[in-house]
């Protein structure tokens, strides 16, 4: 680590910076009408959740990402694969 200047303020070495997840989520610059829930603003979009797009933060990146993500996109590809596996007759062929 080294010291650094970032939007114009000088951060030394070692210094603990806290970011508002909160303010971020609500940013009017990311987001159009940021204080209504709207999921479906995400579908049809691509979301690299690897911590790269700063507005997704709130969501967690990296280590720190919902720990739920992996569990559901595990169970989201098993549901896939289940109906893609539906036999003719119209039962589920639990493969």
């Amino acid at each position: 680590m080294e010291d650094c200047k970032v939007a114009g303020y000088d951060i030394s070495k070692g210094t603990t910076i806290l970011i508002s997840t909160w303010s971020i989520g609500r940013d009017p610059n990311s987001w159009d009408t940021p204080n209504e829930f709207l999921p479906e603003r995400f579908v049809g979009k691509e979301i690299d959740m690897t911590g790269t797009n700063f507005a997704l933060l709130p969501f967690g990146s990296g280590r720190r990402r919902c720990p739920g993500y992996n569990l559901g996109f595990k169970y989201f590809r098993k549901t896939m694969a289940n109906l893609l596996h539906m036999d003719s007759i119209g039962t589920w062929s639990m493969a």
